[in-house]
């Protein structure tokens, strides 16, 4: 499993904003993202919890503001 340069789906707007989130693990459940729907960068949005655990137990967590869990953004 790889960390890969952050990215969202143009349908993020679409979701509930607890929903809403980046991806940068190529283990991801959620991915892949279709070409035509993926945009490069975070968007704004949180980390995507699933990446975060997996990035985690890949030894890759970065503490950076971009890459905090959506849950723990929210608080």
């Amino acid at each position: 499993m790889a960390k890969v340069a952050p990215h969202y789906s143009t349908h993020e707007a679409d979701k509930p904003p607890e929903k809403r989130g980046y991806h940068n693990n190529d283990a991801c459940p959620r991915g892949p993202i279709p070409k035509h729907e993926r945009r490069e960068g975070t968007g704004g949005y949180g980390l995507c919890n699933d990446c975060a655990s997996r990035d985690m137990a890949d030894g890759m967590s970065d503490k950076s503001r971009e890459e905090t869990p959506m849950l723990e953004r929210r608080r």
